[in-house]
């Protein structure tokens, strides 16, 4: 009875630890609804924001559309104003843009050797041989731009300039003192601004580039012909200090205590539960030599591995390296598994993730009405360069891909076919335009704005039409926001650490402990 009572305990408290953590959203669920369901998602698998543009253009929009000017995209989408298209013109444009496809993060590049090396020194299936091949990249060079992102931000700016809005773009020799440009203090995005400028600039001008502390400028000069210089400083405020373009970073002490463990929760739970373990399971089993056991891969380094796959895609178009572990059914928990992350992180999980945008939503509205106000002395365009954590939350702010339940690790099966999807929001390059039109009526002129998501216009709950008033758009985001100031609920949130803790079932918890500790009376009234 004395060896019995501590395996009892160990038992009890175990349990314990696993109804604490899955109460409120998953007990004990083992199996799939159906091992023989077969999901059939409208859209094909995404990587969340490891997406490629390409990718997700592919998958949410027409590559067509994308080379057609204002006018014939807002005909060819059925798009009306009450003063006729005929009548309106481009009158600015502000764009907020995540950086081009990057390398993965220095965790990830980590990792990946060592499944390399484990790959290298075990027996697996000749069939993946080549992965042992596979080039090891520097650790130095983690989260850095490639060539790939560097061409996407180019081709972004060249079909802004030269296909969507070309009459923002008036200048034959282009004069960078009429724009204005801001980055994170980043490498990939200060890569992505340059790349960027030198897609607006064309190919005819060389330009160098010069960093200093807060800002880098650019200078480009004709290759040939009469010498037009023209150069811009671009500047950079430091991570902990950028409340417009890293505002998540300013407020993360906030944003984590109102998040209370809610994500890690959610993923935790899914990652562990059959949806993943499947995938796992699977993945592990093609790498099995012929007869041998199943290779050891755990279900974290599966699901970066899906992530690979998306890397690679994105930057080389290749599905036959990391991508020839899965089959098509294979990605879709591992892209939920991400989803959660940025659902309780960046987006709807709480309406501070994405209220926390507001001095970014309030700076575009700013220049649209400056533009109104003030045509001469405000830049015809501006353009910011941000992240995935920028991209997000402005989209979901604006109430966009928003799915009447909330996401959780419980109701994968339920989302199979949802609209909230990150590899769509804010895949790699990935952008928000707010363009702003002048339309003359017959008794008066209205500013109108339309906004598109990855150069594809979306229409906005609280807007009339794809076209909405100036005015009708302003009230719309401030209805969103509320305030903007944070200090009472982050206050509140700091103050109770257990406040909006992911709606774990405490009193389960606590009911289940008390039984285990009159057991543990029980037992030694017994003994003695």
């Amino acid at each position: 009875m004395n060896a019995t009572r501590p395996l009892l305990s160990v038992a009890a408290l175990l349990i314990f630890s696993y109804l604490c953590k899955t109460s409120g959203t998953l007990l004990f669920k083992d199996t799939l609804a159906d091992q023989n369901q077969v999901l059939s998602p409208i859209d094909t698998p995404l990587y969340a924001t490891k997406t490629g543009y390409e990718l997700s253009v592919e998958t949410f929009g027409s590559k067509s559309e994308r080379e057609l000017n204002w006018f014939d995209l807002a005909r060819t989408t059925g798009a009306v104003v009450p003063e006729g298209l005929e009548n309106c013109a481009p009158d600015g444009v502000y764009v907020v843009y995540r950086h081009g496809t990057r390398n993965p993060g220095d965790g990830d590049v980590r990792d990946v050797h060592s499944i390399l090396e484990r790959l290298q020194n075990t027996e697996i299936n000749p069939e993946f041989y080549y992965l042992r091949e596979y080039p090891k990249l520097p650790v130095a060079n983690a989260s850095q731009l490639v060539e790939a992102g560097w061409r996407e931000l180019k081709m972004l700016a060249h079909r802004l300039s030269t296909k969507r809005f070309p009459e923002l773009f008036p200048d034959k020799d282009f004069d960078f003192s009429r724009y204005s440009f801001q980055s994170t203090n980043k490498s990939r995005t200060i890569d992505s601004a340059r790349g960027f400028l030198e897609g607006l600039v064309g190919e005819n001008q060389t330009c160098t580039p010069e960093y200093s502390k807060d800002s880098f400028t650019v200078e480009c000069s004709e290759n040939e012909g009469p010498i037009t210089p023209t150069s811009t400083v671009i500047p950079h405020s430091p991570v902990d200090k950028d409340p417009l373009l890293r505002f998540y970073d300013v407020l993360e002490t906030c944003t984590e205590a109102v998040n209370g463990g809610k994500t890690d929760l959610e993923q935790d739970t899914f990652s562990d539960g059959p949806e993943v373990g499947e995938v796992w399971t699977k993945v592990n089993q093609k790498l099995a030599p012929p007869g041998g056991k199943p290779f050891n891969l755990s279900r974290a380094e599966v699901i970066l591995l899906s992530e690979m796959c998306g890397f690679d895609l994105a930057m080389h178009n290749d599905s036959n390296t990391w991508c020839k572990l899965f089959e098509q059914q294979d990605l879709y928990a591992p892209e939920y598994h991400s989803e959660l992350k940025n659902y309780w992180n960046k987006a709807y999980g709480f309406s501070i993730n994405y209220r926390i945008s507001c001095e970014l939503a309030l700076d575009a509205i700013n220049y649209l009405e400056k533009r109104v106000t003030m045509p001469t002395s405000t830049p015809l365009g501006n353009f910011k360069f941000g992240h995935s954590e920028t991209i997000v939350p402005l989209v979901t702010l604006m109430g966009l891909f928003n799915d009447p339940i909330a996401l959780l690790s419980s109701n994968f099966d339920e989302h199979i076919n949802r609209v909230f999807r990150a590899g769509n929001m804010s895949p790699f390059a990935g952008n928000v335009a707010f363009a702003l039109y002048r339309c003359n009526g017959s008794s008066d002129t209205v500013h109108r704005v339309q906004v598109l998501l990855n150069e594809r216009p979306v229409k906005l709950d609280f807007c009339t039409g794809q076209f909405c008033s100036l005015e009708e758009f302003k009230g719309g985001i401030e209805r969103a926001i509320g305030t903007c100031d944070f200090k009472e609920e982050c206050a509140a949130a700091l103050d109770d650490g257990q406040k909006n803790n992911g709606n774990i079932n405490f009193s389960a918890c606590l009911q289940f402990l008390l039984a285990y500790v009159a057991l543990v009376g029980i037992s030694v009234i017994r003994a003695s």
